[in-house]
């Protein structure tokens, strides 16, 4: 499984999981429930932009940067 953070303008906005089966789940924060977040095509536009290039150390969609999950 692998764990991702997704910030928009430096600020940590939720957490990503895709697991080697099965669907990604979501982990956002509060403030964020029914906000952007909630839109099946953002959300999928992540994923496949992470699935498209697994390699990369950090990925962008649109104004959000997302980044492997980094343990406090």
């Amino acid at each position: 499984m692998q764990l991702y953070d997704i910030f928009q303008e430096g600020e940590l906005k939720a957490h990503l999981a895709i697991p080697d089966e099965g669907s990604p789940t979501w982990d956002y924060f509060p403030d964020e429930w029914g906000s952007q977040w909630m839109d099946d095509a953002l959300r999928e536009g992540i994923v496949t932009t992470i699935t498209d290039a697994p390699g990369e150390k950090v990925w962008y969609y649109g104004e959000l940067t997302i980044q492997p999950h980094k343990p406090a």
